[in-house]
This record gives C-alpha cells, sequence and structure tokens, in this order.
C-alpha cells in the first residue's frame, strides 16, 4: 500500500510532466498552472484561490477543502479525502471540465440554430 505523500508526488509529477521535485514546488508549479491569475506566494493561500476560482465561498483553507473534497466525492475525515484525492491522481476531475466543455458545445448549437443562414437575391 502506497502513502499518501507517495500518491500526492506521483499525481503531481503527471499532472506538472516533470520528472522530479520537491512535493511543495511541485504543487505549488501545478496550482499556479490551473489558477486564472495566481497571485499568492504561499501554497495553502494557492488553493484558497483555486477553490475560490471554482465558485466556492471564502471561508478558510480547511473547511474549503474539506466542502471541495466532499463534492469529488471523496468521503471520511480531513486526511482521508486528502488520501483518497490524492491516490485518485488529484488534478481536476474530468467530469467538471466535460460539463464545461458540454455547455460550451450546446452554447454554439444553439446559437448557430438560431441564425438565419437564408440569403436573399
Amino acid at each position: 500500500m502506497t502513502n499518501r505523500t507517495d500518491d500526492k508526488k506521483a499525481a503531481l509529477l503527471t499532472l506538472t510532466g516533470e520528472t522530479d521535485g520537491q512535493v511543495n514546488d511541485l504543487e505549488k508549479l501545478w496550482l499556479e498552472s490551473v489558477i486564472t491569475s495566481p497571485v499568492s506566494a504561499n501554497i495553502n493561500d494557492l488553493w484558497v484561490e483555486f477553490w475560490l476560482q471554482e465558485g466556492y465561498s471564502q471561508t478558510n483553507y480547511s473547511d474549503m477543502a474539506f466542502e471541495w473534497l466532499g463534492d469529488l466525492g471523496y468521503t471520511g475525515a480531513y486526511p482521508d479525502r486528502w488520501a483518497q484525492y490524492w491516490a485518485a491522481g488529484g488534478g481536476i476531475p474530468s467530469s467538471t471540465m466535460e460539463v464545461e466543455l458540454a455547455s460550451i458545445v450546446t452554447f454554439e448549437v444553439e446559437l448557430a440554430a438560431t441564425v438565419d443562414f437564408s440569403v436573399k437575391i
């Protein structure tokens, strides 16, 4: 059985495309890549920026993490949720991105359907 630190490093190496590095450096690099305009230098503050970007209400790091991880389907105590998240590969679940993509495609189809393509001669 792996441990959370090994799972986290493996996930972050995959997410960043790096081949080696310190876990904190990799986590910061990944978070900066998924936040639209990152301003924080602290990893916990970067997570808060990420969750705010995802539409979560600002409370504190622990409460926001617990809620987000629960919304992703992870259960149990706070450390258990993080362990499950990193063991699953971390990152942003594809279902979140698929919903956003589906919304964009639906909008484009609806927009195309309302455009009058007739030509008057």
